[in-house]
Parts: structure tokens; sequence; C-alpha cells
């Protein structure tokens, strides 16, 4: 009996023993759960930090871009930092000794603060700070963490435009992008700090048909001549997808038309550009930025004199996907470039010195 006693007195230490493992184990899995929850909210608070920085940067370029290299800036830019939310309500810290003037280097991508009023400012460099609420963490003794964001916007000049696509959309058609863009009139109407927001953050999707037949008419592509010389399908088709444009081209810049162009070579140009293979003339996806010519205004008529169009500026624009189309005949589909305008385009191209042909563009850095 006192051999069965001792065993009954073992079993019972290991039970208690097994009760103390589980519950160190518990402890830790509940830190570890806590600490995955707290990261990922730490994680999503830092995206929207940063979101609020570029509003703010870009903003305040807006202002630069009108003229006002003053005081006034710092004030523009915490207003739009003011419209962005973090953690769904909470506004994020900006002072307004946050809000700095700059001139950008675009070759070597650096930025030194000036002083306000400074003949060289061309940037505004936005810093901004939350203090980010823990919940698992506090278990531990961790209540909050400060977090920042910090953006650098900048006023450039659109130079040589090398890597133009061979394209012109109407900028009508990009102000339908915009909320209540449609009332707009694309003639007197420019882009304001809140439309560059809107169209950077929100990538309001578009869809472009290339229509050679009518390429003025609403929601089509023109096919127009980025180089000299011109050589026809073959340069149109190397300006897709391989060599760069030669013009310079901005804002007031009249570019020919190349009705003739496109046909048979648009979808393989553009699976090169995509880096796609195969697919047929099955439609496929994309992710690649672009240059293209967003025009306002036109002159000639579809076979009557050659078509010109005036360039507004020279927009960004994300292709997401292109579907080749099914042919010809009355129940065809057109081939059509799906994507959506960026405010905030790619460093080559842009320059801090400005030629006749130039004009201010906000980018986003």
């Amino acid at each position: 009996m006192s051999g069965l006693r001792r065993v009954r007195d073992r079993l019972r230490n290991r039970r208690g023993a097994t009760l103390v493992l589980i519950g160190i184990m518990m402890t830790v899995m509940v830190g570890m759960t806590g600490a995955a929850v707290d990261f990922s909210r730490m994680y999503a608070f830092k995206a929207q930090l940063q979101e609020i920085a570029d509003a703010g940067a870009m903003a305040g370029a807006i202002e630069l871009v009108k003229g006002r290299n003053n005081a006034f800036v710092p004030d523009s830019s915490r207003k739009f930092t003011q419209l962005n939310h973090v953690n769904g309500a909470d506004t994020a810290w900006v002072a307004r000794d946050s809000v700095q003037g700059g001139t950008w280097d675009f070759t070597n991508r650096t930025f030194t603060p000036k002083t306000w009023g400074d003949a060289s400012v061309n940037s505004v460099r936005v810093s901004a700070i939350y203090t980010a609420p823990y919940t698992f963490a506090r278990i531990f003794g961790a209540n909050t963490s400060a977090l920042s964001g910090v953006a650098v916007a900048a006023v450039g000049y659109v130079g040589v435009t090398n890597c133009l696509k061979p394209w012109a959309v109407s900028y009508a058609d990009m102000l339908k992008a915009l909320p209540n863009g449609a009332t707009l009139n694309p003639l007197t109407y420019n882009l304001t700090a809140a439309d560059v927001q809107y169209l950077s953050s929100n990538q309001a999707p578009v869809a472009f048909q290339v229509d050679n037949s009518d390429p003025t008419a609403g929601g089509n592509i023109a096919n127009v001549k980025v180089s000299d010389p011109w050589n026809g399908s073959n340069s149109y088709k190397d300006a897709i997808s391989g060599s760069c444009a030669n013009l310079e081209i901005g804002p007031g810049t009249w570019l020919d038309a190349s009705p003739a162009e496109g046909q048979g070579t648009t979808t393989n140009a553009v699976k090169t550009l995509c880096g796609v293979n195969g697919q047929g003339q099955n439609a496929f996806a994309c992710n690649q930025a672009v240059k293209l010519a967003v025009w306002d205004q036109m002159n000639g008529a579809n076979g009557g004199a050659p078509v010109q169009y005036r360039v507004k500026f020279v927009g960004a624009f994300v292709i997401t996907g292109y579907d080749p189309g099914n042919g010809g005949g009355k129940t065809s589909t057109p081939q059509r470039v799906t994507g959506y305008f960026s405010a905030m385009a790619s460093e080559g191209g842009f320059t801090s010195t400005p030629t006749p042909l130039t004009g201010k563009a906000v980018l986003t850095l």
C-alpha cells in the first residue's frame, strides 16, 4: 500500500507542475498575440501618417507653384494635414517649424533646408508626428509609441521628357476622375492641391479606348508623334516598349497626330512594356507607370489638315491592365488601356531649370 501511496503522491506533484507550465505558456502566447496585434496597428498608423505628410508637402508645393514662397506655405501645408486622420478620427501633430522650405536637387535627390523667401526654394518638407496608443502591450508597461512620417514635394519643370509614350489623352477625361469633374471646364480649370491629393491617394480607375477612327472622342487615346525623326509604326512601337522620345514636350507644346500608326503593333508593344509573355490575344494585367501627354485643345480635322494636340501638361499614368479587343466588325470590342492618374511622377525627365517649352509640375519624392 505504501508503494501505491507514493505513486499517487508523485502524480499529484506532476499535475501541479503541468498547471504551472500551462500558465507560463498561456502568458507567453497572450504576449505574442498582443505583440502581433500592436505591430499590425503601428504599421497601419505609420502608413496613414505618411499619407498625411504627403498631403501636407503637396499642398505646400502647390503654393510654391502659385509663387507664394513665404510664411503662407506652412499654413497651407498644415491645413491639409488636418484633413487626414490616423486611427479613425485622430489628427497628427505638425508643428509650424516642421514645415520646411528648401532646395531639392533632382540629380542627387537631396533636400537642403532654406529660409522662406530664399529664391532657391523649390520644395517643401513636412514632418508629422503621432503618439500611437498600445493595446495589449500595456500589460507589459508600454502605453504609447511615437511615430513619424516625413515627405518632400518639389516643384519641377518638365524638361526633355525622355520615355514619353506616344499617347495623348483628353484633359476633360482626366478631370472626370475627380468628384464632380465632369462639370469642370478643361480650358480654364487648373488642378488644386486637393485634386492632386485625390488623384494620388484614391487611384480613381480610368479606361481609355485606343480608337484611331475617332481619337478626339471622349474616352479615346490619340496616337501622337513624340520623337524626331518619326518613322511610322516602328517609331510608334519603339516609343511604347523601347527607346525614349527625344522631343522637348511640356505645357503649350503642339504634338502632331499619327493616326495611321499602331495598327497591329500596340498589343505586342504594351506586352513588352508590361513584361507579359504569351497570353495570345487575351486581356492581361499590368503595373507600369508611364508619362503621357494630356491635351486641352486640338486643331485640324480627321481627313483634312493634320491634327495637332496642345499639351496641358505631361501626366503620370499607371497602367493596370490592357485588353487587345477582338478585331474588326460591327460587334468588335476595341483595344482598351485601363489604369489611374497619379500626381506622383517618376524622377526621370524633370528638372529645376525651366525652358521656353516647359511648365511647372508638383512631384512627391
